[in-house]
């Protein structure tokens, strides 16, 4: 894959490696309580308090926020609206989850933006509020001896605010829960839990409840236990209010960044769609839109991206007449025609490496691509010049042919265009169309009026003539 990425996207890293790994990826949208704990603040799971905190966290650190960040950005209602399916997402959870929580967090100008800024590094705030070690505050990088007391200040400012929104319980709880929760072996039993720890459940309905959890015997011991894991993480200098501040505004930049992340990965990925049907396929590699990801015993085509095309049209003059004149003589025109023209021209197609577009009567359109390639290949009008070359040379040993069998000699007509970008195809059923200015230019060059014809005539009546208008001047 390394290697696949830097041949196509010219990076070996093409997006960041945050984005590859994103937990909110992983739990297609926020997931369930269950799984979005042990990644996030259990708390910032509703949608309401998420956006609550958001509030917090932004106008605590207002001084500093980057341009696109909009301090005063309000949902529309759309956006806090419950989710329902939309037709080009189909029933994706995740895609329409973690859309409708990036348009609550973010404003429109900040969704777009593709660079990231400070606030996309949680490392920052958190030093910005003094860090999470026991010896609080941390300077971190900062020698500027003020800094101790701004960091105090914001880490009480953010506690503050928190406090008022009523979020402090839950943002003590969720940490504890991360620490409390896993050693008890409890499934599915989060929510209750966190309630009990941030005060919303009282301890006899805790344990009544509990008790009613399946796999749980003693009740009591149980809760005994998690009251003796929650005095032990308290102890922790570590865990101290201030601390938890700054790591609780840490968790909730990730999980801004993460999902501003996981938005663009998802936005990404709806854009691109994978063919499974052999025709589609072959459409959208014949018109240069389809990305192949091979395995290495496939083969694939190492001449590069087409990058022009030419077209030579090749008119035959004189065919009606001389199948007319074969018609009475109880000769097979199909043989003649096959035997002196087409099958010799089918032999010089596929040694010029051209392509047939149409075939008619009286007439042949090819095709010669020029690839991005530094090689032979490249030389797509040089090729079509020489084919074109072999073709009336084809033209004159069947005019030898006629001419010795007494019948009308004939007569070409060839145009020969460049267009500088890749044709296009359709289908036709099972028939490839293709499709290309040059084809028009081609048929344009390849007519000629009988009076040029007469009036530039080469030595021999062989040759190549051409005539073109010189626009711009006069005489």
């Amino acid at each position: 894959m390394k290697n696949l990425r830097k041949a196509i996207l010219g990076r070996t890293w093409p997006v960041p490696e945050f984005m590859l790994a994103d937990p909110i990826l992983q739990l297609d949208g926020v997931g369930t309580p269950r799984n979005f704990f042990h990644v996030y603040p259990y708390l910032l799971h509703d949608l309401d308090t998420m956006r609550e905190a958001n509030r917090c966290v932004l106008e605590t650190l207002a001084e500093w926020l980057p341009s696109v960040v909009d301090l005063h950005h309000q949902p529309t209602p759309a956006s806090v609206a419950p989710l329902t399916a939309r037709p080009d997402q189909g029933l994706a959870r995740g895609y329409l989850d973690t859309e409708q929580r990036v348009r609550i967090l973010c404003a429109e100008q900040e969704i777009n933006d593709t660079a990231a800024t400070w606030l996309d590094v949680p490392e920052n705030a958190v030093g910005l509020l003094g860090g999470v070690e026991p010896e609080w505050p941390r300077p971190g990088n900062w020698y500027d001896p003020r800094i101790a007391g701004l960091q105090r200040h914001l880490n009480a400012q953010l506690a503050s605010k928190l406090e008022r929104a009523g979020l402090m319980p839950g943002v003590l709880a969720s940490h504890e829960l991360s620490v409390v929760y896993p050693p008890l072996g409890l499934v599915e039993a989060e929510t209750l839990v966190f309630g009990y720890l941030n005060g919303a459940v009282r301890r006899r309905e805790f344990v009544r409840r509990l008790g009613a959890t399946e796999g749980v015997r003693d009740a009591a011991a149980l809760v005994r236990r998690i009251d003796q894991l929650r005095k032990e993480y308290r102890q922790n200098p570590a865990n101290g209010r201030r601390q938890v501040m700054a790591r609780f505004v840490g968790d909730f930049l990730r999980l801004r960044r993460d999902l501003k992340l996981a938005w663009r990965a998802y936005v990404g990925m709806d854009s691109l769609r994978l063919v499974t049907d052999e025709r589609e396929a072959a459409l959208s590699r014949a018109n240069n839109v389809l990305q192949l990801f091979c395995r290495e015993d496939v083969a694939l085509d190492a001449r590069g991206d087409v990058v022009g095309h030419v077209i030579v049209k090749v008119g035959l003059r004189g065919m009606t007449q001389l199948a007319a004149q074969m018609r009475q003589r109880n000769l097979s025109a199909a043989a003649h025609f096959s035997r002196y023209f087409y099958d010799p021209c089918s032999a010089l197609i596929e040694q010029f490496d051209a392509q047939k577009v149409t075939v008619e009567g009286d007439a042949l359109v090819l095709l010669l691509l020029e690839h991005a390639g530094q090689g032979a290949e490249r030389l797509a009008v040089a090729r079509a010049c020489c084919l074109a070359a072999a073709i009336v040379g084809q033209a004159d040993a069947m005019n030898a042919e006629n001419q010795r069998l007494g019948l009308p000699l004939i007569e070409l007509g060839i145009g020969i265009a460049y267009a500088g970008d890749a044709p296009s195809y359709l289908y036709d059923q099972f028939r490839k169309v293709t499709v290309s200015p040059a084809i028009a230019r081609a048929r344009q060059l390849s007519s000629c009026d009988a009076t040029l014809r007469e009036s530039c005539t080469l030595p021999g009546r062989r040759g190549l003539c051409v005539a073109t208008l010189v626009r711009g001047q006069q005489g």
